[in-house]
């Protein structure tokens, strides 16, 4: 699931991006976004609709997106946190407890000081090396 993974960070950088543009320079830059998510919001959801194995990973992914804006005071959660409701709640009546207890600390981390936007762009791109050099070694495995 390397491809799922790499889907949503790819989306968080994009969402960042487009956040800084419209600050600094681009006043179309935030409809923009706002239109990405309303694309991609629906495949998020048609992939849910896969099995419940797909779906809590989707989820998990999908959280660590949320958290992951939120580390970088997107603006864009409130707006489509409704929007998003759906997915938290796919193949449940409610959210699922770990979930909501990973959601609730994301709601319930306090904001003291604008986060460094170089210093969450580290960590992602550590992260996405990581399972990069992981992929990398699995590799040899599975080629014929």
């Amino acid at each position: 699931m390397s491809a799922l993974f790499h889907a949503f960070h790819l989306c968080q950088l994009w969402t960042v991006y487009c956040e800084r543009a419209a600050t600094y320079s681009s006043p179309t830059a935030f409809p923009h976004l706002i239109d990405f998510w309303a694309r991609v919001t629906p495949a998020i959801l048609q992939l849910l609709s896969h099995s419940k194995v797909l779906a809590d990973m989707v989820n998990l992914h999908f959280l660590n997106t949320i958290q992951a804006l939120q580390q970088v005071n997107s603006a864009l959660l409130c707006q489509l946190y409704s929007m998003w409701a759906p997915i938290l709640t796919a193949y449940h009546s409610q959210i699922p407890n770990q979930l909501r207890m990973k959601l609730d600390s994301c709601q319930n981390q306090p904001s003291l000081e604008t986060p460094l936007v170089r210093e969450w762009l580290k960590k992602v791109r550590y992260k996405i090396s990581q399972v990069e050099l992981q992929t990398s070694a699995a590799s040899p495995y599975y080629t014929v």
